[in-house]
């Protein structure tokens, strides 16, 4: 019987089909038993041709419902130039090699709006209160370090909402540094950081925190950025708002994100307010001090293969009027990712845990 299904089925076959197709009939069942514990292989082995889907027929309807994602996830990498899997609604998306971050291309595209975009609208991480990267380009832009081009999208497409971000992509996944700037007169300054709405991320701000506020009751503030305390006797000044840092170190104590902070302060001649001597000489009126706020954050965003990935959870969750200790999402443990080690991991190299 099987020499009889070998010699039909050789008989089936055009010139042009792969070498795979070419194999004898025999052969190809026993490729079928060693995908037993792969059925979305065995799936994707019968998409090839209707030879092959009508002999394995039996096999696919024994395939469980549950495999559709496995299934789906072995069609990207053939098919990712021009497609992506949602791991929200299970199907595979159109994308252009337009997209970006800024547009919003990708929230109008036909296959999108009918397969309910918002399917992917929740799938936010807002490093700053001002830009929102999708989940999808995150998957997209490690796609094409999995697969390389002209699968998913280049790591640069990540640096066109924040303007100084670099991104990296490894074996620990993607990784993500934003630099935060501030300047200006240190009275405008010192109101930006405490009348503001920047976050480092969902769960650490500069500005102060408004208790009666339950959605901000339970952010972290940088103690570097705090107005610091004056003796009784020390005048209240401008050079009395910032204490100066170089890059100290600080940790979100839910998601996988480690920064650094500066702030520097300075005496300058503001050449605007001044007067003119009867000698003809310009002079500067006063002297205003400026300060400069620099924020270097390092982002670890996971993989980006699934939704439900803890890391990406952990960044896209906000805290609501919740302790973070009875949020939904476990916080980051220290001990296994401890403070610093997400920015060690960006600066030298790809040794961390996964």
């Amino acid at each position: 019987m099987g020499q009889v299904l070998s010699r039909l089925f050789r008989a089936q076959l055009p010139p042009t089909l792969l070498a795979l197709l070419r194999l004898p009939a025999e052969l190809i069942f026993y490729i079928v038993a060693q995908l037993s514990e792969s059925p979305e292989s065995a799936v994707a082995l019968s998409l090839t041709c209707k030879c092959l889907r009508s002999i394995l027929a039996d096999d696919i309807a024994k395939v469980p419902a549950k495999c559709r994602g496995q299934l789906l996830a072995l069609l990207e990498n053939d098919l990712g130039d021009g497609h992506f899997y949602c791991s929200i609604c299970c199907q595979l998306h159109v994308f252009s090699a337009a997209w970006n971050p800024t547009s919003r291309e990708h929230l109008v595209f036909e296959n999108i709006r009918r397969n309910r975009f918002y399917c992917h609208a929740q799938q936010v991480f807002n490093p700053n209160g001002a830009q929102s990267p999708y989940h999808v380009f995150g998957r997209l832009v490690m796609n094409r370090h999995f697969y390389g081009a002209p699968k998913g999208l280049p790591l640069d497409i990540l640096a066109k909402p924040f303007g100084h971000a670099v991104g990296e992509a490894g074996r620990c996944g993607l990784f993500l540094r934003v630099i935060h700037t501030l300047g200006g007169k240190a009275v405008t300054l010192r109101d930006a950081i405490d009348e503001g709405r920047s976050c480092i991320c969902m769960h650490v701000a500069t500005d102060l925190v408004d208790k009666e506020c339950r959605s901000r009751k339970w952010l972290a503030r940088i103690p570097e950025l705090s107005e610091p305390e004056r003796e009784p006797e020390q005048e209240a000044g401008e050079s009395a708002l910032f204490r100066p840092c170089r890059r100290e170190p600080g940790s979100c104590a839910v998601c996988l994100t480690d920064w650094v902070t500066t702030v520097e302060r300075a005496e300058v001649r503001d050449i605007f307010l001044s007067s003119t001597t009867r000698n003809g000489v310009r002079r500067p009126a006063w002297e205003l001090t400026r300060g400069k706020v620099m924020i270097t954050a390092y982002h670890q965003l996971g993989s980006c293969r699934d939704i439900h990935d803890w890391k990406w959870v952990a960044l896209t969750q906000c805290q609501t009027g919740r302790s973070p200790s009875s949020a939904t999402n476990p916080p980051r443990d220290i001990a296994v990712y401890p403070h610093g080690v997400v920015q060690a991991t960006f600066e030298n190299g790809w040794t961390c845990k996964v």
